[in-house]
This record gives C-alpha cells, sequence and structure tokens, in this order.
C-alpha cells in the first residue's frame, strides 16, 4: 500500500483493456471498512501525478470522520493508462504557462515515452510519426501515411473494441465506442472513429494548422491566409496526433469504467455486502467512474454515492433521451 494520508489506502491498476491488477483487487475486497472511497484521476497523469492528487484529496478525509462514530472509512486510488502532452498548458499553474519542454518540430522526448507506455507495441509507429514531425515534407503522401500512422496507433495501441467485445462474454459490458457489429476484413476505418481520423489527412492538418494560427495570432492579424506551401500544415499533424490521442483517452475511460472497475465492484458486493462506495472522478476519471456504474452486475447496489469533478463528459449522459434530438 501507499500511504496518501489516509488509512487504509489500495491502489488498483487496470491496463487499456479494463483488465484489473489482480493482486491489488484481492486486497482491496478484503479491506475492513464500512465506507469506501475510490478516486479516478483523470487524462493528464502519470501514476506519479495521480497519486499526489489522491493525497492532496484524501488527506482531510480522517479529521472530517471524528465525529462519525462507527464509520470505518477506506480509499482506493484508481490508476489506469492515460496521458498529456508535455507541452500542454499545466492548470495548477495559472492560464498562459506551459511545462517546459522543446517546441521544435517533432516530438520531444517526454512526448514519445508517454506515447509509447500509453500505446503499448506501438514503438516503431511513435519513431515513425515523430521523424515525419521533424522532417515535414511537402508532399501529399507524406501526410496520408502520417494519418494511416495515427489511425494505426488507436487501433493497435489502444485496447481496441474487438478484445473487448470478445470478453462480454464472460460477465463484461461493451463500452459506449463498441460497434454491434465487428469490422469485416478490409474495411479501413473502425466504426466508432471520429472524421479527423476519416477524412484526408492533408484536409485536417491544414484545418488544425489554420485554427492554430487564428488562435495565436494578434487580434487586427486574425484571418490571414496561412501560405508557406505544405510544410505549415505540419503544426496541424502535430494537433491530429493530440486530439487522436486524447479520443483514444475518452475511449479508454469508457471502456476501463464498463469492463474494469465496474466488475471489481461487483466482486467487492459479494465479499463484503455491507460496504459503502463513493465513486469520485476527475475530467476522464469522472467519465470512467460513470462507466463504472454500467458495468456493475445486475443486482449490485452498492455504489452510494458520485462525485464527478469537472468531467469531461455531456451533461446529458444520463438522459434516458436528449432534449434536442427526443427521436
Amino acid at each position: 500500500m501507499t500511504d496518501v494520508g489516509g488509512e487504509p489506502y489500495q491502489e488498483i491498476a487496470f491496463d487499456a483493456r479494463g483488465d484489473v491488477n489482480e493482486r491489488q483487487r484481492d486486497r482491496l475486497t478484503r479491506l475492513e471498512v464500512t465506507d469506501l472511497v475510490v478516486f479516478a484521476h483523470g487524462w493528464n497523469s502519470r501514476r506519479s501525478v495521480a497519486t499526489r492528487m489522491y493525497e492532496r484529496f484524501y488527506a482531510p478525509f480522517p479529521g472530517l470522520l471524528a465525529d462519525s462514530p462507527g464509520v470505518r472509512l477506506g480509499y482506493a486510488g484508481v490508476v489506469w493508462p492515460s496521458m498529456r502532452f508535455a507541452d500542454e498548458p499545466v492548470p495548477d499553474f495559472g492560464r498562459g504557462r506551459a511545462a517546459a519542454g522543446p517546441q521544435e518540430p517533432g516530438l520531444d522526448r517526454r512526448t514519445r515515452e508517454a506515447l509509447v507506455v500509453v500505446f503499448p507495441g506501438c514503438e516503431r509507429i511513435v519513431e515513425r510519426l515523430g521523424e515525419l514531425l521533424a522532417e515535414q515534407p511537402e508532399e501529399q503522401t507524406a501526410f496520408e501515411e502520417f494519418g494511416s500512422l495515427v489511425r494505426r496507433l488507436t487501433q493497435e495501441g489502444g485496447g481496441g473494441d474487438g478484445s473487448t467485445a470478445a470478453r462480454a462474454s464472460d460477465g463484461g459490458t461493451r463500452p459506449e465506442s463498441a460497434s454491434d457489429e465487428e469490422p469485416v476484413p478490409g474495411e479501413e476505418f473502425a466504426p466508432d472513429e471520429p472524421l479527423m481520423l476519416r477524412d484526408d489527412t492533408l484536409t485536417v492538418c491544414q484545418g488544425f494548422a489554420a485554427a492554430l494560427t487564428e488562435a495565436d495570432a494578434e487580434p487586427g492579424a486574425r484571418g490571414l491566409a496561412l501560405g508557406g506551401g505544405l510544410r505549415k500544415a505540419w503544426s496541424g499533424a502535430r494537433e491530429l496526433l493530440r486530439q487522436a490521442t486524447y479520443f483514444e483517452m475518452k475511449r479508454r475511460a469508457g471502456t476501463v469504467g464498463r469492463l474494469g472497475l465496474g466488475p471489481v465492484l461487483g466482486q467487492l458486493a459479494r465479499s463484503s455486502p455491507s460496504v459503502r462506495v463513493h465513486l469520485v472522478g476527475h475530467s476522464q476519471g469522472a467519465r470512467l467512474v460513470a462507466f463504472a456504474l454500467r458495468g456493475l452486475p445486475d443486482g449490485v447496489r452498492n455504489v452510494k454515492s458520485v462525485t464527478l469533478l469537472q468531467g469531461a463528459f455531456s451533461h446529458y449522459a444520463f438522459a434516458q433521451r436528449l432534449p434536442h434530438a427526443r427521436g
């Protein structure tokens, strides 16, 4: 166990497919507590960053329980494979201050390392993406290759819907992004891929580059043409990779919640039926714990509260139908 300021505490880790660390799961189900708070971090956390956030969040709890006799509170921290691009602004340091890191073409070391960790088995794809971003060839075929590699990254290294579909017969439930039909051989796109991965890559990259230029320009200079040939579009290619990575984190949060955390809470209900569970999620972690509710086995009612902090999904997620699209 890791000391995060509250005891007993148990970390519980999942991979991209929602498979749980079984030793951690078994220790979690043996905690002698009346209530268990389970916190899931968002998309921008390494394990060390997640642990520090849990430490800060859980620190006041023991003092708050002084007037609650009979309550034995336990703490859990979910760790799931997610990442933040190294040059992404750090919220804790205020607006406009970004994490330190080189801004030259290509992928900086920390971003490459993070991509390799969260997309296991895709080292060569990440390497080639970095080469293209560094070289910035002014050829449409280079952009076509880049788009194909980004699609492969999300399909081969993202946990994939096929693997989760195969596990549905073992008590799991398919994630939101999974299609009811498996892709047929030769089908280029997965059914749930966003338009940025389906459309012409050069056009998408030019659109992203124009948007970035518009956002960075002085107010009087907005609306100016990009110019500079195809090389200018490579800033948009980097943004395509960033957005595709975040799309995969969104999809993965649903998978981990529904196929990972939900079934674990079901096991906890069987081993410790009196334990009350309180779910907390931040950003994409809010999506994760919300999907955990959909992954609870039939009849399980041990989740007593859900707290969503800056949830990174639609506030209509729990509605039976959309108010603006009732059909």
